[in-house]
């Protein structure tokens, strides 16, 4: 049997829009987004979070917040321990 390819952090993220919690508003943010990278790596979307300027259609909005990085430290470790 040929192992499944682990889904990425944006795919994995789908499930949680529309939940009340800090992860659930990130992924709503999250796809507001069009330009979030949606397959990368936890430093090129945790880079892009923290020094995101205030870009067309962004929805962060400036750089993000400490809870919004928090959020996603959060996400990405439960990402990495379900998608091993």
């Amino acid at each position: 049997m040929i192992p499944l390819k682990p889904k990425s952090f944006y795919k994995w993220l789908r499930k949680f829009r529309n939940e009340d919690s800090i992860i659930g508003d990130l992924a709503d943010d999250v796809y507001e987004d069009i330009t979030f990278p949606k397959k990368a790596s936890y430093d090129v979307i945790r880079d892009y979070l923290a020094n995101y300027e205030d870009r067309d259609r962004n929805m962060f909005k400036g750089k993000a917040s400490d809870r919004c990085l928090k959020a996603f430290d959060e996400a990405y470790e439960r990402y990495r321990k379900e998608e091993k």
